[in-house]
């Protein structure tokens, strides 16, 4: 064994208690990590978490150009689900498999590809044979909310039937081969896979001794312990189907044919969902000028929005905080698309967009990679909020990170806008551009769909109205966390329960 059965107990303990937490995820991934780098054998959870936040507040990493891109970057990893996951990579990754696409490498994709659906496979399968019982913890009282270290550690069996679910051997994974090739996933290959499911198993996987010798311990990545030569234990399953993403991304990158086409595969999904919500009132791919393309024109009722999409997704290294590579990212996708819908809007008058009779109000769209943080510029008042609560500021250097532009723009990752537009008040969108584009913003949220919460809850309520538009002309900050995408409704009874205490004196 290349891990000690003592740490591995520990490691499935954390492993468990990071599933019944759900939103703790982040410093348990911290504490696995401490775990395998030191090779702990003991370990005092709760202690170890509160010396955790204590370093975290300490370093006011969350007020450094990284925390920002990381919260906002672990916010865009929610939004995509398994299914999710899987049917984005069907579309966008699967077509490139083929081998007289992308030779070698859509052959070493395909690998992956069957690799992490199969294990998907294989320990959701377990589970659900073991009787897994898939809670999580709600919190009973804003102490444990707002206490960042605070667990609640699950029950034994909890621990041990998720211990044997997530701990499986090759020879399961390749078994279930047959299953996903008749899913459709992998249905032209006809090729001994055996090397490509080797390489896949060395790239998304890690064990102790190369953590112990310097390796970074990143399961969004490398989601696999490898603990025998043949048995492994899924410990990021949060990130499985979602780092295959990366995988793929990485291996993709040096075929030409996907570098010159990915961009459009992805400009197609999004010019799809717009015209599916507004029909007609889209003008997709509009030529002018000297070789320009507007991606997509928006005609709606009083506005003419002016699309462009960033299928550039983040660099490995700007993802976990390499300010350069953060840096050339921003200038990669988000800025290099704002300045083509400001040159966009200011070629209005060219005959090839004038045909299409956009309204005077204008303004700009920028859809992400689903895997972008979202870098909105008002994003950060949420961080501001949050820094004032502890007596600092941030660094100038995170400040409006994307440059102002005179033109009212909207930045939002496509996992978002399906969301909003999925919803069955989204004939609103057009009054929420308009709102959520406004100056002096004085609502800060983390999450962009709390912006929808709050517009829909506001529309048509005077009072709430009057509230918004006090907290505006007064420069103040209304800090909303909504429930209707964040499944937050203990919150509630967190506040009723406050509420009847204050009102009975105990």
């Amino acid at each position: 064994m290349l891990i000690k059965l003592q740490t591995l107990e520990i490691l499935y303990k954390i492993s468990a208690t990071a599933r019944f937490n759900s939103e703790r995820g982040e410093i348990l991934e911290k504490l696995l990590g401490r775990v395998l780098s030191k090779g702990l054998e003991k370990v005092d959870m709760q202690k170890e978490l509160d010396c955790l936040k204590d370093i975290d507040k300490g370093q006011k990493d969350l007020f450094s150009p990284t925390g920002v891109f990381r919260y906002q970057r672990n916010l865009a990893f929610l939004k995509i689900d398994g299914k999710r996951a899987t049917e984005y990579i069907h579309t966008t990754y699967f077509p490139f498999t083929q081998p007289d696409l992308c030779g070698e490498l859509g052959y070493r994709v395909a690998s992956s590809l069957l690799v992490c659906q199969s294990i998907s496979y294989v320990v959701g399968t377990k589970a659900k044979n073991l009787g897994f019982k898939n809670e999580v913890y709600k919190f009973n009282d804003k102490y444990e909310y707002a206490n960042q270290s605070f667990v609640c550690i699950p029950d034994r069996e909890y621990i041990e039937i998720w211990s044997k679910a997530i701990t499986f051997k090759v020879d399961e994974v390749l078994k279930d081969m047959d299953n996903v090739l008749f899913n459709g996933l992998g249905e032209h290959i006809d090729i001994d896979m055996t090397n490509g499911v080797k390489e896949a198993f060395e790239q998304l996987s890690f064990t102790q001794e190369s953590i112990q010798n310097g390796e970074p311990f990143r399961l969004e990545v490398k989601p696999l312990l490898k603990i025998d030569t043949d048995t492994y234990v899924l410990l990021g399953n949060f990130y499985l189907l979602r780092s295959l993403l990366y995988r793929c991304e990485t291996l993709l990158k040096d075929c030409k044919f996907y570098r010159e086409t990915s961009g459009y595969v992805f400009e197609r999904r999004v010019l799809t969902l717009l015209s599916d919500k507004f029909g007609s009132d889209l003008y997709p791919n509009i030529h002018y000028g000297n070789n320009y393309e507007l991606d997509g024109l928006l005609n709606l009722k009083t506005s003419s929005w002016f699309i462009e999409c960033a299928s550039h997704p983040p660099d490995i290294e700007a993802l976990f905080g390499n300010e350069v590579e953060i840096q050339e990212d921003l200038e990669k996708s988000i800025i290099h698309c704002q300045n083509q819908g400001a040159r966009d809007i200011e070629n209005a008058d060219n005959e090839a967009i004038k045909r299409y009779n956009p309204h005077g109000k204008k303004g700009i769209i920028i859809v992400t990679d689903p895997y972008y943080p979202n870098m909105m510029g008002s994003v950060y008042k949420y961080f501001e909020a949050i820094a004032k609560e502890f007596n600092t500021q941030l660094p100038k250097e995170i400040k409006n990170p994307i440059p102002e532009i005179k033109y009212p723009k909207y930045i939002i990752t496509y996992f978002e806008l399906d969301d909003i537009l999925s919803q069955p008040d989204s004939n609103l969108f057009e009054e929420f551009l308009e709102w959520r584009t406004q100056d002096n913003m004085p609502i800060a949220c983390s999450d962009e769909l709390d912006y929808w919460d709050y517009f829909t809850k506001m529309y048509g309520d005077a009072q709430r109205e009057d509230t918004f538009r006090l907290y505006q002309k007064n420069r103040n900050i209304i800090h909303y966390i909504g429930n209707r995408f964040n499944n937050k409704h203990y919150l509630d009874k967190i506040m009723e329960k406050e509420s009847k205490e204050k009102n009975t004196g105990s």
